[in-house]
């Protein structure tokens, strides 16, 4: 009986992974998934950009500047760009066939309904047997964390997390791919590599989790270690040309990757005794119930102690070891956290999802030794022969899987649900957006507006930029940290051409005096001003400052708008000016001064020498003008009558190494001015300018190079296969 419980037959195994992802279809249609806007914060940046996408490549574009939050950024350079890519490509193939929204939601759906067959495959390639992959695959949806972030189906709504449910979907494939090739080499070279790079494609953060896991399996015993590093090499060579396209552009220009501009345990870490007492309670597996998980994962730990001469329990013990070092983050290792590669900037709370994994690669050998357990407890009990060992164990199973399908249909229904965009006003605000394209909008919190439909979905169905967003963008561009200061006063609406608010009726006492309703439907109001002055602007320059892109944010936040109010912004350079006024920052909130090319403050309190530096300027009336100005994707154009020689031009969009700049057709350089914004000079006259976003061109190159060798390698395995198994 104890090895008919073991060996699980295979069509039993995919009745079951075929019922956990019908159960998540039917919980997403009692949720009512279809009726409109998907739940959860990201989903709305990402469903944004996709559609941004979508529109580029009908237009024939190959670059991706997205305008419409955080002042914009580069859509390539997201940390998770396939995702992204694939749908928008899909969504502009499918327009007139099936709803972007629809098509969108499906996406979700599918790949939710995947996972545990994907799970299921993941745990055999690892080694596992039946029963306990079939545990391992199907319990990945039964995960209920604290922060909404890991890897269970609560990250759909409540945090939105759209591409992390691909990397959920790849990471076991990957991860039993790599363990097939480095161990029993069964697998050729093509498996690891492909899935390695799609993986790391779907999502960096899955992708160096992997490559972390990797690492394990090469050291995980001092026998073979050379052999298995010999063998491992290839993979990470070859994945690394596959997605080189996206990782070269990616860490060469990684300084221009943004962050909070506050950050809490999420982004730090948690100290040991905090995680200790989450691990204690449930709360990392399952919050807000009884902690049935968590007791499961326990006596998988102890099993896996207990055989942790076997290589799989070895593997993902030290595995869950390491991840939890990780989780600990800055708030437990301080300044050498950030020594890692690649882990300055990255959210600790992402750690979480190796913690769940591991928990998991747990639970699944633990569930087959307590079902044998418990079936060779049922066989010593008496009963009548009526109700045989078999029958009961059956019945006890039964009871379980349906109450584990049960609560798969009720956490779909909860979590996969949709809100009708008219009852959120969104087609009739978008309407009364979309009539002016110059300037942005403002959605915010302190106007009731600060739900990501109207800080991200409205921007793109009024298809008018809005000013922050706190959701996809902000890692990737330095302008959320000066966006979070925004002011509500003229001078901040004039520097990031803000032209529009969005406020709710209970929260119209925030709605500066200076702006006037222009539309309103009893529950929102849209309110108007003359601050903002479109996209282009003429400033002067005379200060510099030097430091850090990042270590300066925090003294550039508070001088931008106090000097641009005088028609001054500050140059930000790795070099001092050797002739005009340099502020050198220093950590520790110090800087140095020097004015006329001499030093007249070392090491003094970056506040004082703020408040020095703003008594030294002065308005000055303006004398060159904007005359026209346009933009379109990737571009922002302006004619303009400067009378100066020469004048600067500032364009409040983000600063990035790839936008270019043209004076009638001829290229000239672009200076990055605080706050992350773009100036060029401008001889006297008048003149047509022109900047524009373009992905390099040796990205393009490598994007070809790539798809190419997947198309080559592929047709050539699918030949070497033909001919083995039809031999001349």
């Amino acid at each position: 009986m104890n090895n008919e419980v073991h060996q699980v037959s295979i069509r039993a195994v995919y009745a079951s992974l075929a019922a956990a992802g019908l159960s998540v279809v039917l919980g997403a249609f009692f949720g009512n998934f279809f009726d409109g806007a998907p739940l959860g914060n990201d989903n709305s940046s990402h469903y944004a950009e996709i559609i941004y996408i979508a529109e580029l490549l009908r237009l024939g574009e190959t670059d991706f500047w997205f305008d419409q939050t955080n002042l914009g950024y580069p859509l390539f350079l997201a940390y998770q760009p396939a995702p992204s890519l694939l749908m928008g490509a899909l969504t502009a193939l499918c327009k007139p066939l099936i709803n972007p929204m629809l098509l969108f939601k499906l996406s979700v759906l599918i790949v939710w309904a995947l996972i545990p067959a994907a799970w299921y495959w993941g745990g055999r390639w690892l080694g596992m047997d039946r029963l306990s992959a079939l545990v391992f695959g199907l319990l990945v949806m039964s995960v209920s964390d604290f922060r909404t972030f890991g890897l269970g189906m609560t990250s759909v709504t409540a945090t939105g997390l759209y591409t992390q449910s691909y990397g959920t979907l790849l990471l076991p494939l990957a991860m039993g791919g790599l363990y097939r090739y480095l161990f029993d080499r069964d697998v050729g070279l093509k498996v690891p590599t492909l899935l390695f790079s799609a993986t790391l494609l779907t999502h960096a953060y899955f992708g160096l989790y992997l490559a972390l896991a990797a690492g394990v399996m090469v050291i995980i015993r001092r026998d073979g270690l050379v052999d298995r590093a010999r063998r491992l090499t290839p993979v990470l060579l070859l994945s690394g040309l596959l997605t080189a396209f996206w990782v070269v552009p990616f860490v060469l220009n990684i300084e221009y990757q943004g962050g909070l501009p506050w950050r809490g345990k999420g982004e730090n870490g948690y100290p040991v005794l905090e995680l200790a007492r989450l691990a204690v309670t449930g709360k990392l597996f399952d919050y807000g119930r009884l902690p049935w998980l968590s007791a499961l994962i326990a006596v998988g730990a102890i099993l896996a102690w207990k055989r942790r001469t076997g290589t799989l329990a070895r593997f993902t013990l030290i595995l869950l070891a390491l991840t939890i070092v990780l989780l600990l983050g800055r708030t437990t290792w301080g300044s050498f956290y950030s020594l890692i590669p690649l882990h300055t900037e990255l959210e600790v709370i992402r750690y979480l999802n190796g913690v769940h994994f591991c928990g998991l690669l747990l639970a699944g050998p633990a569930a087959a030794f307590v079902l044998r357990r418990l079936s060779g407890w049922i066989e010593s009990l008496p009963g009548p022969t009526w109700l045989s060992p078999r029958r009961t164990t059956f019945a006890l199973l039964a009871a379980a899987f349906g109450g584990y399908l049960f609560s798969v249909t009720t956490s779909a229904a909860r979590h996969l649900r949709s809100v009708d965009e008219s009852e959120l006003h969104l087609p009739q605000l978008a309407a009364a957006l979309e009539t002016d394209q110059s300037s942005r909008f403002l959605a915010h919190k302190k106007l009731g507006t600060g739900s990501h439909f109207y800080l991200n979905l409205l921007p793109s169905l009024a298809k008018r930029p809005q000013l922050e967003s706190f959701s996809r963008g902000y890692h990737d561009t330095l302008s959320l940290y000066y966006l979070e200061y925004f002011d509500f006063t003229p001078a901040a609406f004039r520097l990031y051409n803000v032209g529009a608010v969005v406020a709710r009726k209970s929260a119209l006492e925030e709605v500066p005096d200076f702006m006037t309703q222009s539309w309103t439907d009893g529950e929102f109001f849209v309110y108007e001003g003359s601050a903002a002055r479109g996209y282009f602007e003429f400033v002067r320059t005379p200060l510099t400052l030097v430091g850090g892109l990042k270590e300066l944010r925090p003294v550039a936040a508070i001088l931008s708008p106090s000097l641009f109010n005088l028609g001054v912004l500050p140059r930000i350079s790795a070099q001092q000016d050797p002739d005009g006024d340099s502020l050198i920052v220093r950590p520790r909130a110090r800087a140095d001064l020097r004015q006329g090319g001499r030093l007249t403050a070392e090491n003094e309190p970056a506040g004082r020498l703020l408040r020095q530096l703003l008594r030294g300027y002065s308005a000055e009336p303006g004398r060159s003008e904007v005359l026209e100005q346009s933009h379109a994707p990737n571009e922002y154009s302006a004619l303009v009558d400067s009378r100066g020689a020469p004048e600067r031009l500032l364009l409040k969009v983000s600063f990035h190494p790839f936008w270019t700049a043209e004076v009638d057709g001829k290229r000239t350089p672009i200076d990055h001015v605080a706050p992350n914004l773009m100036v060029v000079d401008v001889p006297s006259g008048q003149h047509r300018v022109r900047l524009r976003f373009r992905n390099p061109n040796y990205q393009k190159a490598l994007f070809i190079a790539s798809m190419l060798g997947v198309v080559v390698w592929c047709a050539l395995g699918a030949i070497l296969t033909w001919r083995r198994r039809h031999p001349v």
